[in-house]
């Protein structure tokens, strides 16, 4: 039996590109999951194992610079692209 893995989360507002990008992780064996926002992507870093934020820089109400400034208060560690 594999042990569980930590995963990737993307956070993109388009959706067919966040699709995209979670099918293409999953299809390398890579666990993802997408978020639509960084709203989204907070909550989901409260319930979720995350190992590694990829994230789009233009989306509305909180950008990826201020995700970015959000996330390394919560998690330092984590890193983010």
């Amino acid at each position: 039996m594999t042990e569980a893995r930590d995963s990737v989360m993307v956070v993109e507002d388009d959706g067919a590109l966040r699709e995209a990008l979670v099918d293409t992780l999953h299809a390398a064996g890579i666990p993802a999951s997408g978020a639509v926002d960084a709203a989204h992507a907070l909550r989901k870093l409260e319930s979720e194992d995350i190992a590694l934020v990829i994230s789009d820089v233009q989306m509305p109400e909180i950008n990826g610079h201020q995700l970015l400034s959000l996330l390394r208060h919560r998690r330092p560690d984590l890193p983010v692209f």
